[in-house]
């Protein structure tokens, strides 16, 4: 089994990532896509509400050889109501016949803030009602820095956590957030190891935006080329060689492309990406990019 590596669904429902040139993925694609991870071992896939209708195209597939983790939607508000819990409910029921499945893999709280709003308990009480019910088998969150952390933990107590992570963005490598988060047993899901695409880019076509980090971006491009690596490789083996991630969250265009990643697993080179960290939020939060 390809232990590392879990599918995630954004591009099957929009045009997600900057480097994206091709739009949201066909179903015929995903067929194709979905055929070869099954065929490599791939077990995880990963998906949301807010990925556009990613998860009708996950409906229309063959699933019986993935397990499937999916996000409650964003509440983003100071409190959390009861009637807010009713219709969380009638989502999650929602997706799982959506799916046809009596129970799925993960259930995540898409923004750790969500928990620690005013009722937040009663989310943490609703994926554990899930949990005990086994309509899923682990319950997390996804979060986007370790702020609150302990907190988050304290509350839900979770299974898994998504978090961002890439050459540029590791801050939670340095301040010991994965080796505390593995202590605690706790499965990891990176996301974000390319960062949207931005490390796999030509330096001539990044966007004007980008300017001000020329030279952590100069660093990035000379370091794959001092070490022999393309950008692809570079990102991918980094993050894979964490030994704290268990999951790696992947999103690809076309069968090519997984069939290119899986086979670059079998180079063990381990990328060193260290001085080139940045800890600006600007450059490693695509929340805060400003393409327009």
């Amino acid at each position: 089994m390809i232990k590392k590596i879990g599918i995630g669904t954004a591009q099957w429902g929009s045009a997600y990532g900057i480097s994206n040139r091709n739009g949201k993925v066909i179903n015929k694609e995903i067929s194709n896509i979905l055929s070869i991870a099954q065929s490599r071992g791939v077990k995880i896939i990963d998906t949301a509400p807010t990925y556009g209708n990613a998860e009708k195209s996950l409906s229309e597939q063959n699933l019986h050889a993935f397990n499937i983790v999916t996000k409650i939607p964003k509440f983003s508000k100071s409190e959390i109501t009861v009637n807010d819990i009713i219709k969380l409910n009638s989502r999650i029921e929602h997706f799982l016949s959506l799916l046809g499945a009596s129970q799925i893999y993960g259930i995540l709280v898409h923004d750790g803030s969500d928990i620690m709003a005013k009722g937040g308990e009663y989310i943490c009480d609703t994926l554990c009602d899930l949990k005990e019910r086994g309509l899923v088998k682990k319950i997390g969150v996804s979060i986007y820095d370790s702020k609150n952390l302990d907190n988050i933990c304290t509350r839900l107590k979770p299974d898994i956590i998504q978090l961002p992570i890439n050459v540029l963005d590791q801050r939670l490598i340095k301040d010991g957030t994965l080796k505390r988060l593995k202590n605690r047993d706790i499965e990891i899901h990176a996301r974000s190891i390319f960062l949207q695409g931005l490390l796999l880019m030509s330096p001539s076509l990044i966007p004007s935006y980008f300017k001000p980090w020329t030279d952590i971006l100069n660093n990035w491009h000379k370091a794959c080329h001092d070490q022999n690596f393309n950008f692809f490789q570079a990102a991918l083996n980094f993050v894979i060689g964490i030994k704290e991630i268990d999951y790696c969250i992947l999103g690809f265009e076309n069968s090519t492309q997984i069939s290119e990643c899986i086979d670059s697993l079998d180079d063990k080179r381990i990328f060193d990406a260290k001085n080139i960290e940045c800890s600006d939020v600007n450059l490693i939060n695509p929340t805060n990019w400003r393409l327009d």
